[in-house]
């Protein structure tokens, strides 16, 4: 009996530690989105959840978390929050702006929770991140400024609906095409205006513009390739079938335009690359293994009528 005894409290004393064991290697990570709706956020959420879902089948994570951020940095500061009371143990952010979103990296790093940022940076992410994963707005807008100087060297009028005010990506981009136009005296900026990501608003924009301008605009860039299809299409319907209309991100719509002869060029950001490398260090933090942090960059890329089937 003494022995029987003996023998159920070394079980019990095994399984406690078999719990202990399981809860120690318990690792939540949430993902905070900038949100669940646009298309090229649709392409990053997508990659990224079948890559944790199947860390956790491998168990190299116990569970993992999409928090919406719904495009308001307001929201995502609550988000954190709500994170942390979770018990975070790593939080993943594409934020919805620069400045209003820092405080979700501080929090983090207030709390010990290694944060991985994708996409877009905060202020702080270069200080506070574990490590970025994104590709170099400014390289985007000046690749859309050279575009259009080889399409149309002659030069003339251009606009730009850039992203929403405030947003790394978009006050990039704004800024590469400000680098490439602004120092060729063949060309004339008449107007930049925030287009908050909402291809309905720049289309109001580029009405107003050819009602304007008319034949003298020669081309409008954007901030988001939603936008930059929406444009183009309604400016072919008008008559300015010449407009040359160039954004970024390589959609599925902007990519089928160019594939139909109606649009000349966007700019392919590689969504599932950066999700992708995002994934791959929030493995590594999972596992203790070595990562490369700071910032990873994942190149932009031309999508015109020479290679546009491989991006359909």
């Amino acid at each position: 009996m003494k022995k029987l005894l003996a023998l159920l409290l070394t079980l019990i004393f095994c399984m406690g530690l078999a719990f202990a064991e399981e809860a120690e290697d318990d690792f939540l990570v949430v993902y905070i989105a900038k949100d669940t709706k646009s298309s090229f956020h649709s392409i990053l959420n997508g990659t990224a959840g079948p890559l944790l879902d199947a860390m956790v089948e491998e168990g190299v994570i116990s569970e993992w978390r999409l928090l919406d951020g719904m495009e308001d940095a307001s929201v995502q500061r609550d988000l954190v929050e709500t994170a942390i009371t979770m018990g975070a143990d790593c939080v993943v952010l594409l934020p919805a702006e620069a400045t209003a979103s820092a405080p979700v990296l501080t929090r983090c790093a207030e709390e010990g929770i290694p944060c991985v940022v994708i996409n877009s940076m905060t202020d702080n992410t270069e200080e506070l991140a574990a490590a970025y994963v994104g590709s170099d707005d400014v390289q985007a807008g000046e690749m859309m400024g050279k575009y259009v100087q080889e399409a149309c060297p002659e030069g003339g009028k251009w606009c730009m609906v850039k992203g929403m005010t405030g947003n790394s990506a978009a006050e990039q981009r704004a800024e590469g095409a400000l680098n490439i136009l602004e120092g060729d005296e063949n060309w004339e900026l008449m107007d930049m205006q925030d287009g908050q990501w909402d291809p309905s608003k720049g289309v109001q924009f580029a009405e107003d513009w050819l009602q304007l301008y008319g034949d003298e605009l020669k081309a409008i860039i954007c901030g988001d390739d939603d936008t930059s299809a929406a444009i183009q299409v309604a400016a072919n319907a008008a008559g300015y079938t010449d407009l040359i209309v160039i954004g970024v991100n390589g959609g599925a719509t902007a990519c089928a335009l160019i594939a139909d002869g109606q649009m000349q060029c966007t700019i392919y950001q590689d969504g599932v690359g950066q999700a992708t490398k995002g994934m791959e260090i929030v493995r590594a933090i999972a596992t203790g293994e070595e990562y490369t942090g700071g910032i990873n960059w994942v190149d932009f890329v031309y999508i015109t009528a020479d290679n546009v089937a491989d991006y359909m």
